[in-house]
């Protein structure tokens, strides 16, 4: 599901970056911000096992 979530995110930054649409610092910028949820949530879910 991280998976499909950042190739999603990063499908529309990139070209976005690419067109001038949005310059590579805020592409750069929302795409770490969407690994350190996807990170967040990956250990989230890793606790969640631990205690069962």
């Amino acid at each position: 599901m991280n998976t499909n979530k950042t190739t999603l995110i990063l499908s529309v930054l990139i070209p976005s970056a690419i067109a001038g649409i949005m310059s590579a610092a805020p592409a750069v910028i929302f795409h770490e911000a969407s690994e350190l949820m996807a990170v967040a949530n990956g250990l989230r879910v890793g606790i969640k096992h631990e205690s069962i």
